[in-house]
């Protein structure tokens, strides 16, 4: 019964965040074990664990064999916390934080306030910088799940073309690296808040790209860097209201040679094969940030209310895609 499958789903949740957080995968990832040694490691009560154990195999998460044997499968294998792509941290943020503010969701659409600023008395990114161990973990998770994208991202779009490149809130500068690798003749503007600007250096010369790579800090709703060939905003507009998007995007707009390029790197909500996965992701901005996902349409009446328009899209994976934008009447 769908009804049921759905009420249920706060379970899953919770039972995934205790593999997580006991580093069951871990244990596992060199071979099978039997329930009694998982529960000695992680120092757990055997039944319990079990039940839960049972209870993700039977969702296929992990492979469970005769005789309370349980091994990592291909889905499991992403919670290895050592992983390149491991989801762990990003599990384990979603489990304690925002599974937290999602039962203020009916209190935020009455009120028009944002849930997690309900439940947890601040806004998000204020949240994230006065506690250290979630700042920490969200940010592992977020890099993790960047570094997995920005290797799609380098080779699915071509960037002969442009010989300085601006990554607007580009975090560590990932997705610039990985583009900056592949395309020898480029420069890139790694923009974001002063706050990550020591950790981003420092991963540019372990990347070996100092030379062509720079950091500068500041803010995308004062002044961004000018006159590059390309500017890239990644993540950045589902977390935010139309009249926010539309104030950045004007920043944009405004920093962009007549040649220039935009790239919107963000999920679409479109009625295909990827449906649940935009949705899901959209109610999550509901509840964290009050932002939003976007259809097509959506994005084409955001760009066209800042005399921006849509050139072409791409599909990185599932809902995510990138849009490129032009100046409209040139």
């Amino acid at each position: 019964m769908l009804v049921k499958e759905i009420m249920f789903g706060y379970y899953n949740t919770q039972c995934l965040y205790v593999v997580a957080e006991l580093n069951i995968a871990d244990y596992l990832q060199d071979d099978q074990k039997h329930i009694s040694d998982i529960a000695r490691y992680a120092e757990v009560d055997e039944d319990k664990l079990y039940r839960i154990m049972r209870f993700l195999s039977s969702k296929n998460l992990f492979n469970e064999y005769q005789n309370k044997i349980f091994g990592l499968n291909k889905e499991s294998k992403c919670l290895v916390s050592t992983d390149k792509s491991s989801m762990k941290d990003f599990v384990t943020f979603h489990a304690m934080y925002f599974y937290q503010s999602a039962k203020k969701i009916l209190e935020g659409i009455k009120t028009d306030q944002i849930p997690f600023n309900i439940e947890f008395e601040q806004p998000f990114w204020t949240f994230l910088e006065e506690d250290q161990h979630a700042g920490t973990m969200f940010n592992r998770s977020m890099k993790n799940a960047s570094d997995a994208q920005a290797k799609i991202i380098a080779n699915i779009y071509d960037f002969s073309s442009y010989k300085k490149i601006v990554d607007l809130g580009g975090g560590l500068g990932s997705l610039l690296a990985n583009i900056l690798h592949k395309y020898r003749n480029c420069s890139g503007i790694n923009f974001d808040l002063a706050t990550m600007h020591d950790d981003a250096e420092l991963y540019f010369k372990k990347q070996n790209l100092s030379d062509r790579l720079k950091y500068i800090s500041g803010s995308f709703f004062e002044t961004i860097p000018e006159g590059a060939d390309l500017y890239i905003i990644k993540a950045i507009l589902h977390g935010k209201k139309d009249d926010i998007s539309k104030t950045i995007l004007r920043k944009c707009k405004t920093a962009m040679p007549n040649h220039a390029r935009l790239l919107i790197i963000d999920r679409i909500i479109s009625k295909d094969e990827y449906y649940v996965d935009a949705c899901t992701n959209d109610i999550n901005m509901l509840n964290v940030s009050g932002g939003k996902d976007r259809t097509l349409n959506e994005f084409k009446h955001l760009l066209s209310d800042v005399d921006l328009h849509i050139n072409s899209t791409y599909q990185v994976s599932q809902s995510l895609f990138i849009i490129e934008a032009i100046k409209t009447n040139l």
